[in-house]
């Protein structure tokens, strides 16, 4: 367990054990203070979060701009959550222990949520990732048509009596046509 960070009055290292997640001791440096235990606990459920992540293997994400979307739409999520949950409150304070006004956790949390969501979307927005993604959909399933080609003209007739090159062209086109709508084409 580490020391406080905080000193004496004389200015030497303060003896005492900081408390758990924490910096400070809570005997004389304010680790008693619930914003400093809340911050200790966020510390320590990081670490633990960090700890367990750390003993797996992960695989390279093939598709960051997807994951980035999908992080994005997470914190849309959260953000209409907390924004359902601030509203709910009847009171948008709260007074502690000493009489000091403070503004509600909830609501707290729903202002810390604009914030982000809103630099994600706005680095969304900068990497243009929604238009990268319709030219990597459209590039893989217009590679998908010309393989379906390929292999149908190199494989010759596949029925028997053989189809028509007009017949060919007819389901070509048909998968094409499909493949258009399931992309947005």
């Amino acid at each position: 367990m580490p020391k406080c960070t905080g000193t004496t009055s004389a200015g030497a290292p303060c003896g005492n054990y900081a408390i758990k997640g924490g910096t400070v001791c809570a005997q004389r440096h304010g680790g008693s203070a619930p914003q400093v235990r809340q911050a200790a606990q966020r510390r320590l459920a990081t670490q633990q979060a960090t700890a367990l992540v750390a003993q797996y293997k992960h695989e390279a994400l093939d598709d960051p701009a997807t994951e980035l979307l999908t992080v994005a739409a997470e914190f849309v999520a959260l953000k209409s959550e907390l924004g359902r949950r601030s509203a709910e409150l009847s009171t948008l304070t709260a007074t502690d222990r000493h009489g000091a006004e403070q503004i509600s956790a909830i609501l707290s949390s729903y202002q810390s949520s604009l914030v982000q969501v809103s630099d994600v979307l706005v680095k969304i927005n900068r990497l243009g990732l929604e238009n990268r993604r319709t030219v990597v959909a459209e590039r893989d399933y217009r590679a998908l048509v010309l393989a379906i080609q390929r292999g149908t003209y190199d494989a010759g007739p596949l029925c028997e009596p053989p189809l028509s090159h007009e017949a060919m062209r007819q389901v070509l086109d048909s998968i094409s046509a499909a493949v258009d709508r399931a992309y947005g084409g």
